[in-house]
C-alpha cells in the first residue's frame, strides 16, 4: 500500500511564531496485515514559510505510522498514531551575517483521514496530520561560532491538512 500527499503546515502555538502555512509532501508506504490494519512507514517533509527576508526553514520526518482502516458503503475512514523522529535546518540572514542552525529529536503524533474509491484498487481523500515534535539538540552557527543546547528546546506541534491517493 502506498499514499503518497501533498498540502499545507502550520506551527502552532509558541512554535508558530513568525511563521505562514507551508508546504507538506508526504508519503506512507506499508502493507495491509489484515482488512482492518496496516503497518506504514511515514515521511513528511515540512517547507516551513517563515516571515523575514533571507529566511528558510525545512524538516524531515521519519517514523513508524500503522493506520486503523474504517470500511464503509461508499468510503474508508483511517486513523493512526505516529512514532519516529525528525530532522530540521534553517537559515536567515546572507553573507557575514548569515545564521544557520539544525536541530533533531523523536516525533509523536495522529494521522486522520477519509478516502473514497475512484476505480478498483485506488482510493483518493485527504488526510489531517498532527504531530509534536521534541528536539533532543539545536545547535545554531553566526559568524563561525556553534552554539548547542539540550535542554529547554521547545517542542513544535505541526498541523497538517493534504490531499492523498492510496494504491
Amino acid at each position: 500500500m502506498v499514499i503518497p500527499s501533498i498540502g499545507i503546515n502550520s506551527f502552532l502555538g509558541d512554535s508558530g511564531r513568525g511563521t505562514g502555512p507551508g508546504l507538506r509532501v508526504g508519503l506512507l508506504a506499508g502493507s495491509r496485515l489484515a482488512e482492518r490494519f496496516s503497518l506504514n512507514l511515514g515521511l513528511a517533509f515540512d517547507k516551513v514559510n517563515v516571515d523575514g527576508p533571507d529566511a528558510s526553514s525545512l524538516v524531515f520526518d521519519l517514523g513508524l505510522a500503522p493506520l486503523i482502516h474504517f470500511p464503509q458503503e461508499k468510503f474508508e475512514i483511517v486513523a493512526g498514531p505516529i512514532l519516529g523522529s525528525f530532522v530540521g535546518h534553517a537559515s536567515v540572514g546572507s553573507g557575514t551575517f548569515e545564521s544557520s542552525s539544525w536541530t533533531y529529536g523523536w516525533t509523536v503524533g495522529a494521522n486522520a483521514g477519509v478516502v473514497v474509491p475512484v476505480g478498483t484498487k485506488v482510493r483518493v481523500g485527504g488526510l489531517l496530520n498532527f504531530m509534536l515534535r521534541n528536539p533532543l539538540k539545536a545547535c545554531t552557527t553566526f559568524m563561525g561560532q556553534d552554539v548547542c543546547q539540550k535542554d529547554s528546546v521547545p517542542s513544535q506541534k505541526v498541523l497538517a491538512l493534504t490531499a492523498a491517493a492510496m494504491f
